[in-house]
């Protein structure tokens, strides 16, 4: 309001002008609910997310009675008046949720909202479910926050509790204990045989009847619809099938808590079938086996044979089989088989020329815990493969024949053996195609006969060749010498000789005396046992020859022990020459056969059997078969079985097929009383053996069979008491052992294994037990008030079999049950600045659940700020006081929790919430907040209106009630009245406006900030502010940095700093990269206050990237208003950080020829390195390792050049790993390798493989072999070159022995 000048003029003359101001609301109220806690009961289930549990607030005419009854007389009617209009009546207090605040306008606009994730509230405060709630939760009870926010600039908040509690409907299914209830039955069990006990609960507290759904097709189950046991029907007897049953049972309510329709649950319970071993693996196809199981000779080890196949008709594990061998311990398997798919295969290579078939005994063994063992005995050919050539009986051929032998005739007959079989063995016959054909010889029969006049011939050699049906074929040298026919060769007494003689027959004994004589003038000749080249020629030597001087004949010896088995006859050739001037010669031969002596042992197939019979099977069952091989023939062969007698008497239980050694049971057999037997089985062959030291007795083997007895289920379980009695604390928690019962079962493995079941008796399904163990703990919490005793009547079961006991559980009472009180809160008021202390406000109350309790014994305590101060309780009738006079504007409401503790105080204690509201009186005059020094501050120039400042006051008072607390704002005058004079300056209350509701000040006029005001009730200092009229500036005008590529983000590039001419939030700065940082690899750090800022990175630098070496990054400073750009360079700094690589890092030469040169260079290896710098230069060096010897070298150009000779035979191939270091700090390294072959070259001469000390016999005709030690006759070299400079070699004598051609040599 402007001020009339003119009347400045009279002195003595002044005006007051009214000044109104304006007080403006501050948000200083906090938002307070009328109730600490709101509840709301009965709320049942099935409550639409529609439905409003609690009400918003409420008008005026439900105000709340308690409240008003607290005023007398007419207090009470301006109370009334008084009173905010946001109380209801008290039945519907506790479903109105409502809060008040003190401010105004939106200061006091109140929002709704909780965190629950159960309900909504909506903005005005009324509570809906936000989804379904439940019934069956902890209390029955829902407690959740509410929260009342106003809208104020900065919000404040005040909470509440709100409580829910529900009623029950049925709205929930039964719950099964277990989703899936495995249990198990034995295969033969009878009828009515307990299988397992389902239990269900229903939620709601509806009873539970129960069925078998699905599952049951056969009718195998049937079950007690009450009490959830499930057992084999009574009639017709079960017949269970399969491994297991897959039941489906339901439990369904009866609906008794009230719902739309009854409610089931369903849950599986898995009935494995115990199956009874009582069925041995067969092997179907056995006889199939034994007839066509064949593998080639020559394979390698792993060669598929055979798979076998055996059928177990059991179930489960009991009809799963394993596969195996049975053998002696001492004996190296020639196959192995796979366990599980029973496919056998060679374990070596074989050689069907040393033996040709191999008995092999396979097994079958099923899974049980006693398994049983199936058997197939099977001899497993040698196939033959053509891997032999034949083999002539001798080394070669000689013959004298007459000149005037005639044509046709058949003189001497070559013999070929041929070790493999069939056509591989067929043998046919062929000479050497010279002309002319003198001789020739059969193809089949091997007869050389003459085929033209030989009499103008002295000397005829041929080749003769023996052919088998593979084409595999070898020679040998036939020499013919012609006679005239008066020299004659010597004569035979007979053209050959026979003998037999045993097989048994010892050394040096002679078995035939041959004889020839010349019918020259000298009858002496010589005699000579031609070497063969067959077993059957005498290959190796079995016998030997010796003359006899007296009468010119010769004896033939037996060398070594011979053996029927191997080669049963020989023909043994025998030459006999004469001593005339022309040595002729002539041959005889002689067949000695061999006969069989028992000197082979029937030894059994295996050292150890193992056998298995079920218990109970009735006598004369076959257990198995044992088996002997004896190599002899006819009689000596024959193999009789019989069963040892031993002390342990084992054998009497048991008897064996001589003949066939099949092993029958003599009794019925109980496992309980023995689980196994040991018998001693013996071979014996069919006559005395030739074997030293047995004295006319055959030869026998003995082996041992360990039978085990299978346990079959014929023992029940046993209890080890008829009843128990246990007694258990009602408080007992949820899981607690009670008692663990235990039934024995004479069975073992699976028959005995038992399963535990509650049958009857478990009320409730308070208690449960563990199936496998008996161990019986407590499934729901105990109640002593519902149950004392409970019965349980407990079954074991082995699947079959089952025994029964009771268990008595008596619940020992415990106080378990808190007080409850009458209600969950109370509510009480008082007025404040009452006297007649102490004043009574109200009373709770409380009782006892426990069943017999004193309800006189229970006791009373209050607890909470205030208690025992302000307000206290009598501890026996529940009576609340306040005993000192109270100051609403101290405390305006008063919150306890009262305890209720039965047992007189020592036992169980109950709670409820009780609030005391103080009641307002008028009793405080109103305070400025900002006294005794009000401040404010306003621009220059600001225009009328400005705001300037808050004047606000508070009045402790209760501003919900009446008008104690509703205040009002004027301004009375200013500090300062004595310039009043034309010219002077403007008063206080000319200047400014204060707003009366709010106490708003604000500019009335034009004028400047600072002038000192007339005093008043509250002093208010108004100030200049500053305005940001400045930019800020870099204080250095250029900028450059380096930086390694290395540096870890965050890391400090360099600290800029700048100036602001303003002051206070104007001239706090904030610095950031703007331009030249596409990738964001800096940032900056401002610091506000010093005005400095910190160039950092961001992320990882790569200086081989070409755009990352080099960085011009624009930065810039900004206050609120105004900025500037600084231009930096930031230099980045190269780190090795990269290895050298090559490329190829592999590297395969063509071969050299190892006497390549010294010098030589071989390849040049180049390295890269992405760094820069020394960080590239690289250099070049061999490993060691690769080139122990330095045969090579590198320079550092990568070039790899040859330093030493190579040998190809100390090293034919070489890898060089070849090292580049690069000079950067650390170095780094990367590798290559050359792979570097040698070609041979024939740089190494023939050497001999051992040194030879020949030994040559004199008077012994010629050819003569020379042994050149004991063991070969041959020459043996070794060339350590490759085989392209290698073998064959040439064999020559030496020159000066050749002269008198006592010696030759073969190249063989």
């Amino acid at each position: 309001m402007a001020c009339n000048s003119s009347r400045l003029s009279f002195s003595n003359i002044s005006s007051s002008p009214p000044v109104r101001v304006v007080i403006v609301d501050e948000n200083d109220c906090v938002p307070e609910f009328l109730q600490s806690i709101y509840s709301k009961d009965g709320v049942p289930e099935t409550v639409t997310t529609a439905t409003s549990l609690l009400q918003g607030a409420c008008g005026a005419e439900e105000c709340h009675p308690a409240v008003i009854s607290a005023f007398p007389g007419l207090l009470q009617l301006l109370f009334v008046l008084a009173i905010v209009s946001n109380f209801k009546t008290l039945h519907q207090k506790k479903n109105t949720l409502s809060a008040t605040d003190c401010d105004s306008e939106q200061n006091a606009e109140l929002t709704y909202y909780t965190l629950s994730t159960d309900f909504s509230i909506s903005p005005h405060g009324t509570i809906f479910p936000a989804g379904p709630l439940d019934y069956e939760r902890l209390n029955h009870l829902y407690e959740f926050v509410v929260m009342a926010i106003d809208k104020g600039d900065v919000p404040r908040t005040g909470t509440t509790t709100v409580r829910i509690r529900m009623a029950n409907v049925n709205d929930e299914a039964p719950e099964f204990s277990q989703h899936i209830y495995r249990t198990f039955v034995s295969e033969d069990a009878g009828p009515n045989t307990l299988v397992a006990t389902v239990l269900a609960k229903d939620p709601d507290g509806d009873g539970i009847t129960y069925k078998i759904a699905s599952g049951n097709e056969e009718g195998n189950f049937v079950i007690d619809n009450q009490k959830g046991l499930i057992r084999l029907r009574s009639s017709p007897p079960p017949r269970l099938q399969g491994v297991e049953y897959v039941l489906n049972v339901t439990a369904t309510d009866d609906n008794a808590s009230g719902g739309p329709q009854a409610l089931a649950a369903t849950a599986q319970v898995i009935v494995g079938v115990d199956d009874v071993n009582n069925n041995k693996p067969v092997f179907e196809k056995c006889q199939q086996y034994r007839e066509t199981t064949a593998v080639l000779e020559n394979q390698p080890a792993g060669t598929f044979v055979l798979q076998v196949h055996a059928v177990d008709a059991d179930e489960g594990s009991n009809g799963k089989v394993t596969y195996g061998f049975m053998h002696k311990d001492s004996t190296v398997p020639a196959f192995s088989i796979h366990s599980d798919t029973g496919v056998i295969v060679t374990a070596r290579k074989f050689d069907r020329e040393r033996q040709r078939e191999y008995a092999v005994t396979v097994t079958a063994t099923d899974q049980a815990a006693d398994p049983l063992i199936g058997i197939c005995q099977l001899n497993i050919l040698i196939l033959d493969q053509n891997d032999n050539s034949p083999k002539f009986e001798n080394i070669r051929y000689e013959y004298f024949l007459r000149e005037d032998t005639m044509i046709g005739t058949s003189f001497l007959r070559v013999a070929a053996h041929d070790d493999d079989f069939g056509t591989n063995a067929a043998v046919t016959y062929s000479m050497s195609n010279e002309q002319p054909e003198y001789l020739r010889v059969n193809p089949l029969t091997g007869w050389v006969y003459v085929n033209q006049p030989i009499s103008q011939r002295t000397y005829i050699t041929r080749e003769i060749v023996a052919t088998d049906g593979g084409n595999r074929s070898s020679s040998v040298e036939l020499s013919v010498t012609i006679t005239n026919v008066k020299n004659q060769p010597p004569q035979w007494e007979k053209d050959s000789y026979s003998v037999v003689i045993p097989e048994n027959t010892v050394r040096d004994t002679p078995v035939v005396t041959i004889k020839a004589t010349s019918p020259l003038g000298d009858p002496r000749v010589t005699y000579n046992l031609e070497d063969g080249m067959v077993p059957e020629t005498n290959m190796p030597v079995r016998f030997y020859l010796t003359p006899n001087r007296e009468d010119g004949s010769a004896s033939i010896l037996v060398a070594e022990p011979l053996d029927y088995e191997t080669t049963r006859n020989f023909m043994l050739r025998v030459r006999a020459q004469n001593v005339a001037a022309v040595p002729l010669a002539a041959f005889t031969t002689v067949y000695v056969n061999v006969t069989d002596v028992n000197d082979n042992v029937p030894f059994f197939t295996s050292s150890i059997y193992e056998a298995s019979v079920t218990e109970g099977a009735e006598e004369g069952t076959m257990v198995f078969q044992v088996s002997a091989n004896d190599l002899d023939l006819g009689q000596n062969g024959k193999i009789s079985y019989s069963l040892l007698e031993d002390r342990s008497g084992d054998y009497q239980y048991f008897r064996i097929d001589p003949e066939l050694g099949f092993i029958h049971t003599k009794t019925v057999f109980d496992r309980e009383t023995k689980s196994s037997y040991l018998l001693e089985v013996q071979s014996v062959d069919g006559y005395e053996s030739a074997r030293p030291g047995k004295h006319g007795q055959p030869n026998s083997d003995t082996a041992y069979v360990r039978i085990f007895i299978s346990d079959v289920n014929d023992n029940k379980p046993a209890f080890a008491q008829a009843s128990y009695e246990v007694d258990v604390d009602e408080d007992a928690d949820v899981g607690f052992a009670v008692l663990t019962v235990s039934a024995n079962d004479g069975d073992e493995g699976g028959n005995a294994k038992l399963r535990y079941q509650i049958t009857s008796g478990n009320t409730g399904g308070v208690f449960d037990v563990e199936p496998e163990v008996g161990t019986i703990f407590i499934a729901q919490p105990l109640d002593y008030e519902q149950n004392k005793r409970y019965k349980l009547h407990l079954l074991a079961s082995d699947g079959k079999w089952e025994d029964y006991t009771s268990v008595t559980v008596n619940v020992v009472n415990k106080n378990d049950e808190a007080p409850v009180f009458t209600v969950n809160e109370y509510y009480g008021s008082v007025t404040e600045e009452l006297d007649g202390s102490p004043v009574f406000v109200l009373q709770v109350t409380a009782s006892d659940p426990d069943k017999d309790a004193d309800q006189e014994a229970l006791r009373y305590s209050l607890h909470g700020q205030g208690a025992d101060s302000e307000f206290i309780i009598d501890e026996v009738t529940g009576k609340i006081y306040a005993q000192r006079t109270l100051d609403r504007e101290e405390r305006a409401v008063w919150r306890f929790v009262v305890l209720a503790t039965d047992e007189s105080g020592e036992g169980l204690t109950g709670f409820t919430d009780v609030i005391i509201n103080v009641w307002d009186i008028n009793d405080n005059a109103p305070i400025f907040t900002c006294a005794p020094s009000c401040h404010g501050d306003v621009a220059e120039n600001s225009p009328p209106g400005t705001l300037v400042m808050e004047m606000t006051a508070t009045d402790l008072d209760d501003s919900a009630v009446g008008q104690n607390a509703v205040l009002s704002y004027r301004i009375v005058g200013s500090l300062d009245a004595t310039n009043m004079e034309v010219g002077g300056l403007p008063t206080f209350s000319d200047m400014f406006s204060i707003n009366p509701t709010t106490g708003t000040i604000t500019v009335a006029m034009n004028g400047s900030a600072g002038w000192r005001r007339d005093p008043g009730t509250g002093t208010a200092t108004i100030q200049i502010k500053d305005v940001n009229d400045h930019a800020p500036r870099f204080t250095d005008h250029t900028c450059m940095a380096k930086v390694s590529e290395n540096a870890e983000p965050n890391s400090e590039v360099l600290e800029l700093a700048a100036e602001d001419r303003d002051t206070g939030e104007n001239a706090q700065l904030t610095f950031s990269v703007v331009a030249g940082d596409q990738e964001q690899k800096f940032y900056m750090v401002s610091h506000k206050q010093e005005k400095r800022g910190t160039l950092r990175i961001k992320k990882r630098l790569d200086y081989e990237r070409h755009n990352e070496q080099r960085f011009n990054l624009t930065l810039k400073v900004e206050d609120l208003d105004f900025s500037s750009l600084l231009h930096c360079v930031v230099e980045v700094e190269d780190y090795n950080d990269h290895a050298p690589v090559f490329i190829p890092h592999f590297l395969s030469l063509a071969p050299l020829p190892e006497d390549i040169s010294v010098g030589t260079s071989v390849a040049r290896m180049v390295a890269s390195d992405s760094d820069s710098g020394q960080n590239r230069d690289i250099t070049y060096r061999l490993l060691e390792e690769s080139d122990p010897d330095g045969l090579f070298t590198i320079d550092q150009s990568g070039l790899l050049s040859v330093a030493q000779p190579l040998d190809r035979e100390k090293t034919a191939q070489h890898q060089l790993v070849v090292i580049a270091t690069d000079h950067g700090i650390p170095s780094l390294t990367g590798s290559a390798t050359v792979q570097l072959p040698l070609l041979d070259v024939n740089d190494n001469g023939p050497e001999f493989e051992a040194v030879y000390s020949p030994v040559v016999f004199e008077n012994v005709a010629g050819p003569q072999v020379v042994r050149l030690n004991q063991t070969s006759t041959l020459i043996r070299a070794v060339d350590r070159d490759s085989l392209e400079n290698g073998p064959p070699f040439h064999f020559t004598v030496p020159a000066e022995y050749r002269h008198s051609n006592d010696f030759t040599s073969r190249t063989t």
